[in-house]
């Protein structure tokens, strides 16, 4: 049994969130509110089979939309926040004109990006910035923070319920399954334009 994650030569029974569409969501979310440059900010991915969806899915989208310009940054969140401030500052300070937003691949991140883009004295809703995970301070952060939630607990109970029938003698001979769960959009004022 594997929650959030998948290890590629261990047959498991996943349970998640369903990544690709949560990427699709906050990307839709995003152009409605008029934002055309976009940059997708993670910790390393090695290690974490979600980062690397988020991540993929993030490239896959930007593809289709030729409309659309963007870029990714994976760093380790902990250790220099200079690091993400100068990436952020270079993000901000860019050529393109469009209207900028920063997707940022979890809770952790969020925060990181938050504290940079305060030091940095960027306005949010002028620069967009939306978080994967409802944080309690999401809510209180200068307008509020835009994020999807993740339904943890449909997670936590699809979790144990898929633990409790591999228990079963059927259960053990079935086949490693997958359970995804979608996002909720919860809109704030830092992708209000």
């Amino acid at each position: 049994m594997l929650l959030d994650r998948s290890l590629g030569d261990v047959d498991a029974d996943v349970v998640g969130l369903d990544n690709a569409s949560a990427i699709d969501l906050a990307i839709e979310h995003l152009v409605e509110q008029g934002y055309r440059h976009m940059l997708f900010v993670s910790e390393p991915p090695q290690g974490a089979s979600s980062r690397q969806l988020r991540l993929d899915r993030f490239h896959q989208r930007l593809a289709q939309m030729p409309e659309l310009t963007g870029d990714a940054t994976c760093l380790p969140m902990q250790r220099d926040a200079a690091e993400l401030r100068q990436r952020l500052g270079s993000f901000l300070a860019g050529e393109a004109q469009a209207p900028r937003a920063i997707l940022c691949a979890n809770g952790n991140v969020t925060l990181q990006v938050a504290l940079a883009l305060n030091a940095l004295h960027a306005r949010l809703g002028e620069t967009g910035l939306l978080g994967i995970d409802e944080l309690d301070w999401c809510a209180l952060a200068g307008p509020g923070i835009t994020t999807l939630a993740q339904p943890t607990e449909a997670i936590g109970r699809a979790t144990v319920e898929s633990l409790m029938q591999r228990l079963e003698p059927m259960g053990r001979q079935a086949p490693p399954r997958r359970t995804e769960y979608a996002a909720r959009l919860i809109a704030r004022g830092s992708t209000q334009r």
